[in-house]
């Protein structure tokens, strides 16, 4: 019995160390799409990403993400990477002193 424990709580820290991992590689992922849409996409950049990134997403995840929920997804990484840029940009740390008026 302790064993069978001892399994499931490796299993479940294994499974959630995969999950933290995709996410990363998914947020870098996006990152770089958001710079390749700022370079060579005129049109809907947005629309340019999500299609773009919707191939690296798992299909077991894509049975539970719509398409607006992807999108949503999306467009909070890009909002919370240009919250990060502009805090470094403002005076080279990252500590949340840039307050913008929003």
């Amino acid at each position: 019995m302790e064993y069978l424990i001892i399994a499931s709580i490796a299993l479940a820290v294994f499974i959630f160390l995969l999950v933290i991992i995709k996410v990363e590689a998914l947020r870098n992922r996006a990152n770089a799409l958001f710079l390749e849409a700022e370079k060579y996409v005129t049109e809907d950049k947005l629309k340019y990403v999500c299609d773009n990134l919707y191939t690296y997403i798992p299909s077991v995840i894509k049975l539970f993400v719509n398409d607006e929920l992807f999108k949503e997804i999306v467009q909070m990484i890009y909002n919370n990477t240009r919250e990060i840029a502009r805090d470094i940009l403002d005076d080279g740390k990252f500590n949340k002193s840039n307050k913008e008026d929003k």
